[in-house]
């Protein structure tokens, strides 16, 4: 091989040399690109918008806008679990089931600025030595959450037939569960009208001493204020101090 060959091969492997940080990048910056989008992708199968209208939608709809499913109950069963499901709902929503939020987290909103009214259907619960009054409620188990937002809750008045009745943890409407005790389980309403009457037909939140966390904000107290009214066993009507109850961790004071 001739000098003048030697040093034209050399040169050529010298261009290669050079050009391999470059392909070395380029590969780089596709595999990332691949992983972001596949991230991406991932993240937006967790978290699924449902609309939801009581009145005109079916659970057979995918809960787009125009095909809204009816119940919460679907809303949820459209969300894997780990995920967060956006429940928007289009018409007034009554809680005629028991709707059971296990690891997931529910945002239940109006779809519009108008407030839709939710509120909870009562029934007798007789599956025990007593009866109780009771409502279908929202559960929360293993890893939950709950936010309600740009709502009108309607909590019911303590009537007959159920005044004859003892009020217990099933006349709760949000109703954490026992096996959500190692999760702490959060209870937020945001940007809500709540109505509870003087005498209500349940407290607003059950516990079971399952610690939780509560958030209000920007709240209009339509009837009776908050406190002695919010937990079962809480019904010191000048409010009981938070810091003096070890299962709650709240942005409240008193409740």
């Amino acid at each position: 091989m001739s000098l003048e060959q030697s040093i034209s091969d050399l040169t050529t492997q010298a261009g290669l040399l050079l050009d391999l940080p470059q392909e070395i990048a380029d590969a780089a910056e596709a595999q990332i690109l691949r992983v972001g989008n596949e991230y991406t992708s991932r993240i937006a199968d967790y978290r699924k918008t449902v609309y939801v209208n009581q009145a005109t939608g079916d659970d057979t709809n995918d809960g787009t806008a125009a095909n809204p499913v009816k119940s919460l109950s679907q809303a949820l069963d459209l969300t894997p679990p780990g995920g967060i499901c956006w429940a928007l709902l289009q018409s007034a929503y009554v809680v005629n089931e028991d709707v059971f939020v296990d690891d997931r987290v529910l945002y239940v909103s109006s779809e519009s600025t108008t407030r839709h009214s939710f509120s909870f259907e009562r029934y007798l619960d007789d599956s025990g030595n007593t009866t109780y009054r009771a409502l279908r409620r929202l559960r929360l188990a293993y890893r939950s959450a709950v936010y309600f937002n740009k709502l009108t809750i309607m909590i019911s008045g303590d009537e007959a037939p159920y005044t004859a009745y003892p009020a217990g943890f099933q006349s709760c409407p949000v109703a954490p569960q026992s096996h959500a005790y190692a999760s702490a389980p959060i209870i937020s309403f945001t940007n809500c009208d709540i109505n509870i009457p003087a005498s209500p037909f349940g407290s607003l939140i059950g516990h079971g001493g399952i610690p939780l966390i509560l958030k209000m904000s920007s709240i209009t107290w339509l009837d009776q204020p908050p406190e002695g009214l919010l937990f079962l066993d809480l019904t010191n009507i000048v409010g009981t101090d938070v810091n003096t109850v070890p299962w709650l961790i709240s942005n409240l004071t008193t409740v």
